[in-house]
């Protein structure tokens, strides 16, 4: 009867140590862009690439977390085992889901619950553009929420403004206080009924004063489990380097694959030559 309780308490603790030990495999979407000239110092802006390695080197440092970083939807050779989120940071990676050949095995890890990050521009897809909306139809039935400038009274500006949280006490929102940034900002979004409003602007936009959404969550239940966050942020590489932003981008991409952020933070420590544009 002891031997048999000793083997069922075993059992137990080897299930809860492989549990714990759980690996989390990301999907990082991004192209190369070349080097623009930037308005003034720290202004670069459509560096995606640069931004993803940002985000894989913080990501790396969180035991157990894989990424696998490609310019656009990689072929399926090359795709990795067992996704547990896909992160988008452009418009041409957004778009490349959609693509005849892509788009049945893309909707399949939709449809078994992987999750999904859209971050600025990632919101975006060549779809948006009128011609080819049935594909637009998809990005939003992903997201829970794109960004278009043709739908009315949206738009984009720029601005110095204060990020605030709507739900402070959603995982995504710990670990970081409310901040202030100079960024791009899309006016607006299309935000399917499910999705849940996190974070927040207050804009001055053609004379009106606009509560603008900034950064929302989908949990996709009538196609799967699935979680979804899209983030309008994060124009300019810089931003990267500033310790809310890069928190809160770590603990969506977290969130969206089911793993909890962790409590004590992220010991990422970036330097100089990571913010540079090469």
């Amino acid at each position: 009867m002891k031997t048999n309780l000793y083997l069922i308490v075993l059992v137990l603790f080897l299930t809860t140590l492989c549990m714990g030990q759980q690996s989390t495999t990301v999907l990082l979407l991004g192209e190369k862009n070349p080097p623009q000239k930037p308005v003034e110092p720290g202004t670069e802006s459509h560096q995606y690439y640069q931004d993803g390695q940002v985000i894989a080197k913080c990501l790396n440092t969180i035991s157990g977390v894989k990424t696998h970083r490609f310019e656009q939807w990689p072929d399926k050779s090359q795709l990795p085992a067992n996704i547990d989120v896909i992160v988008v940071l452009s418009y041409n990676a957004a778009t490349s889901l959609y693509q005849p050949g892509n788009l049945d095995v893309f909707q399949q890890l939709m449809e078994k619950g992987v999750g999904l990050v859209a971050i600025h521009a990632g919101l975006f897809n060549r779809s948006n553009e009128i011609q080819h909306r049935p594909t637009m139809g998809y990005h939003l039935m992903n997201l829970g929420g794109i960004m278009s400038v043709q739908m009315q009274k949206s738009g984009l500006t720029q601005d110095t403004l204060k990020v605030q949280k709507i739900k402070p006490d959603h995982p995504i929102c710990q670990g970081w206080k409310e901040y202030t940034l100079h960024d791009e900002f899309y006016i607006r979004p299309t935000l399917l009924r499910g999705a849940q409003s996190l974070l927040k602007v207050q804009i001055d936009f053609e004379g009106e004063i606009v509560h603008n959404i900034v950064a929302w969550t989908y949990e996709r239940r009538q196609q799967s489990q699935g979680r979804s966050f899209g983030f309008m942020l994060g124009h300019y590489h810089t931003l990267y380097g500033k310790k809310e932003h890069i928190t809160l981008v770590l603990n969506g991409i977290l969130w969206a694959a089911q793993k909890t952020p962790p409590q004590g933070g992220y010991n990422c420590q970036l330097t100089a030559n990571d913010l540079e544009i090469e």
